[in-house]
């Protein structure tokens, strides 16, 4: 006999052989669906929060050991957000006047090119009759292309917002750690509390060393790749080196951009022999990274094994590309974490 308020049994043959399945299960099983459901819909919004997290974990042991020097925390957390900025400016100036003084070298051999004006001008006359027919196509194209433009500036415009959405609740998460705190913990249930916050404690320790690794292997990269290029004598390499510290923070993709980069600077000023040896060199600092120095850095920050975090990356970059691939490793982290505290509760 069947009770919905207790439990549905299901016999298969033998009575003894029973599968309870009770209401509160059904409850919890579609809470759950549910709340995958929500986390899908709303997974812009929950990367930004992880996000936030990430970065509070890693300047909340800044904060704590300025606050227990009697720094106030507001003043601690302005400190700290003017040194990014201040640094982020310093890399941007890095960045900026190498390019501008591309802009000028190619300004400067415009002239050499105007030999070959007369040329393709009598080509566009000649071809101009075969043009006609084509216009329709050309007007489908340029329309395409001005949707695309738009598209392009809301993702900008987007990704802006974000940035300062994060930059903003990353402030304020700092400032008042306590209040939020117990503001999350008012959804919790009075006996799980402890839990939570324990187990929040541990996922944050985790963050932010898996944060602080990652700096490590920005700056270890960035030096490998200034060093290296200065060597070989390649222009900009401290240029070069910066981007590729940053691009780190995208595994694999920011090691294959940077030696792209490298290498096509190398064919521009130099033989073509020298650009190969280049691409030859940094394959090989890709595949040092990707196979020592990030698994050996990161397996001390999270305390995952190698496997794992090659695995994990890999995971992430075919299921959510670039950003996939970034938060492959925290999130793992976050799981295992989550897992081994429960499961330790359990036992």
């Amino acid at each position: 006999m069947i009770s919905m308020n207790s439990y549905i049994s299901i016999a298969y043959g033998d009575p003894m052989n029973k599968f309870e399945l009770s209401t509160m299960s059904i409850i919890k099983f579609i809470a759950v669906i549910v709340g995958f459901y929500l986390l899908y819909t709303l997974r812009e919004i929950a990367v930004l929060l992880f996000i936030v997290m990430i970065i509070v974990t890693a300047l909340e042991p800044i904060v704590s050991w300025a606050e227990e020097r009697k720094i106030p925390r507001v003043l601690s957390a302005i400190i700290i957000y003017s040194l990014v900025i201040s640094l982020l400016s310093l890399i941007v100036y890095l960045i900026i006047p190498p390019i501008v003084l591309e802009i000028k070298n190619f300004a400067y051999t415009l002239p050499s090119y105007t030999s070959q004006f007369n040329v393709i001008y009598n080509f566009v006359i000649e071809s101009s009759a075969k043009w006609q027919g084509s216009i329709e196509t050309i007007s489908k194209e340029l329309s395409q292309l001005t949707g695309g433009v738009y598209n392009s500036t809301v993702a900008i415009f987007g990704g802006v917002a974000s940035a300062l959405t994060v930059l903003i609740l990353s402030f304020y998460s700092l400032v008042d750690k306590k209040g939020l705190n117990k503001f999350l913990l008012s959804f919790v249930p009075q006996k799980n509390q402890n839990l939570i916050t324990d187990l929040t404690n541990k996922i944050s320790n985790k963050l932010g060393k898996w944060l602080r690794g990652q700096i490590a292997i920005s700056i270890i990269m960035t030096a490998v790749v200034f060093i290296f290029l200065t060597i070989a004598k390649i222009p900009f390499a401290l240029t070069i080196g910066v981007i590729g510290g940053l691009l780190e923070i995208v595994p694999i993709i920011g090691a294959v951009v940077t030696g792209t980069l490298a290498v096509g600077v190398a064919l521009i000023y130099t033989t073509w022999i020298k650009a190969l040896i280049i691409l030859i060199i940094f394959i090989a600092i890709q595949q040092f990274e990707t196979n020592y120095i990030v698994p050996k850095i990161m397996s001390k920050a999270v305390g995952l094994y190698p496997a794992v975090i090659i695995v994990a990356m890999l995971i992430g970059a075919t299921l959510g590309g670039i950003f996939g691939a970034i938060l492959a490793i925290p999130l793992t982290t976050t799981l295992i974490v989550t897992i081994q505290e429960f499961q330790n509760n359990r036992g």
